[in-house]
């Protein structure tokens, strides 16, 4: 992708929706170094930094992040893998809404500022710690269903 499409994507798909970064981290490939980019820190007053070549190490949360993303694909898609694009933003959604270990918080609440509704969210009486076998019983019925109904809509897409 060439670093004018690059700069359209992020200013219509992402700063527009959320406003812009404090910071960004990249490689350090042509497309973020071009001139036109650091035009586009500059007008923001985005802190531009960027990994060591070669070392994936550098870059460590994304590697993670990418890996953990690679597994749950790989588990969910592991019959037909050629389908990983059209379960990526559910598994996504799942990351996202999942409490981390390191910031204790879900990456969701991080972004926005709040907790994102789940269908989870619509069961009808309270899911409390006093009921765990009901809390697992109740999430599965509710995954069976969402995969269906995701299924469903993937299908439904694809005859459109």
């Amino acid at each position: 992708m060439e670093a004018e499409a690059t700069a359209e994507l992020l200013m219509c798909r992402f700063f527009a929706k959320f406003g812009p970064p404090d910071s960004v981290h990249s490689d350090q490939g042509r497309t973020f170094e071009a001139s036109l980019m650091k035009e586009l820190w500059q007008l923001f007053g985005i802190q531009k930094t960027r990994t060591t070549p070669y070392h994936q190490q550098s870059n460590g949360l994304v590697e993670r992040v990418n890996s953990t993303l690679l597994d749950v694909l790989q588990a969910l898609a592991s019959e037909a893998f050629e389908t990983w694009d059209r379960i990526l933003p559910m598994v996504t959604m799942a990351y996202n809404t999942s409490v981390h270990e390191a910031t204790g918080t879900t990456p969701y609440f991080a972004m926005f500022g709040r907790e994102a509704r789940l269908p989870v969210d619509s069961v009808e009486s309270p899911l409390t710690v006093e009921s765990p076998n009901r809390r697992r019983r109740t999430s599965a019925t509710i995954s069976g269903k969402s995969e269906n109904n995701f299924m469903r809509c993937t299908v439904s897409c694809d005859e459109t």
